[in-house]
């Protein structure tokens, strides 16, 4: 007899594998391969030490933040931790600055997947077709001839 035949209930638990996967995921996203191909542009094979050093303060933020939710279990725990260490006025701007940043990355990454979309049909971000050196069609049958 299966577990569905039995009446048995999806249990709302997550194992330290999946909460990794989840977190890999959300970080690596449209916006980020978008802007890391930017970046590299600008500044060569150096970014590799700047993203090193962006990884280490991440580890160690998300690693003070995983302490203090296992500390206050509750929803919202990043707001109820900074309204009891810090203040209401603390867990107000945590509370809905978290929120604004969703929203922000949310559209961000609209815009970034537009853009990826363009880019690979080789479009330009104007709307209008370009070539491969970035000119319009006809300037290149001209540059042609």
């Amino acid at each position: 007899m299966s577990d569905l035949e039995k009446g048995a209930k999806l249990h709302r638990r997550l194992g330290a594998g999946a909460m990794a996967m989840v977190a890999v995921g959300g970080s690596i996203g449209t916006g980020l391969l978008l802007g890391s191909g930017a970046a590299v542009s600008v500044a060569g094979p150096a970014i590799i030490f700047t993203y090193l050093i962006g990884a280490v303060i991440a580890f160690i933020v998300t690693m003070a933040l995983g302490e203090v939710a296992a500390r206050h279990p509750e929803a919202g725990s990043f707001g109820v931790a900074a309204e009891l260490y810090l203040g209401p006025w603390a867990g107000f701007v945590t509370r809905y600055g978290y929120w604004i940043s969703i929203v922000l990355s949310v559209g961000a990454e609209q815009v970034a997947a537009a853009a990826e979309r363009a880019i690979t049909r080789g479009a330009s971000l104007h709307g209008s077709p370009r070539g491969p050196q970035g000119s319009a069609p006809q300037e290149q049958m001209q540059e042609t001839r």
